[in-house]
């Protein structure tokens, strides 16, 4: 089975500098709730998110659910974190439980895509993304990965109007472009193979 980089999911990071929320943690246990407390520890998780420590950005995050299972967020960012370290099994655990509280959250059922495309499940992969791209074009991450797809099932005509989308969104991302432009060589369109770097700037084709 070929293997592929699929489109980096891009998530916001924010939250205390890690120094200062180290400080305010020590104290949180008296002086706040457990529902405080599972907040800190969410925090601190993306701090270590952010500087790329999964091992530890999983433990705090495994905190925060721990003393309040409906803090979605950490869920899903552990999910993501199974899912980077091939946890596929943990991963899927986490993101059942959070299509079965909120089935009509993109993120998640984005993340369910990307979980079944890395693992070379292309055809259900490529099923969860159209149900995604029938409720929105925005999602450059989906329409990216549509195009990888399409490729590996055949599929380049279908794909064709979304890699339209894709470098109109994105003109001047080179890897997009390349992508666009193998799923027109495969459609058979080679109105896409031009070298302005802008769809608005070709004109009527």
């Amino acid at each position: 089975m070929p293997t592929r980089r699929f489109g980096r999911l891009r998530f916001h990071v924010g939250g205390l500098a890690l120094g200062v929320a180290l400080a305010f943690l020590a104290g949180c246990a008296t002086a706040s709730g457990i529902s405080d407390l599972a907040n800190e520890y969410y925090n601190l998780g993306q701090q270590f998110d952010d500087q790329k420590d999964q091992t530890r950005a999983a433990e705090y995050y495994q905190k925060a659910l721990g003393l309040n299972p409906a803090l979605r967020m950490a869920r899903f960012n552990l999910a993501r974190i199974k899912l980077k370290l091939g946890e596929y099994d943990k991963a899927a655990e986490f993101l059942g439980t959070l299509a079965l509280q909120d089935p009509a959250n993109l993120s998640v059922q984005e993340l369910l895509a990307f979980m079944d495309a890395s693992q070379g499940k292309y055809e259900s992969a490529w099923g969860k993304y159209l149900a995604i791209i029938s409720r929105t074009e925005g999602r450059v991450s989906v329409l990216y990965n549509l195009a990888l797809l399409s490729r590996e099932l055949g599929q380049e005509k279908k794909a064709l109007p979304w890699v339209r989308v894709l470098v109109d969104l994105r003109p001047s991302e080179p890897a997009y472009w390349r992508e666009a432009g193998l799923v027109a060589i495969g459609a058979g369109d080679t109105c896409l193979l031009y070298t302005s770097p802008s769809p608005r700037d070709r004109g009527n084709h």
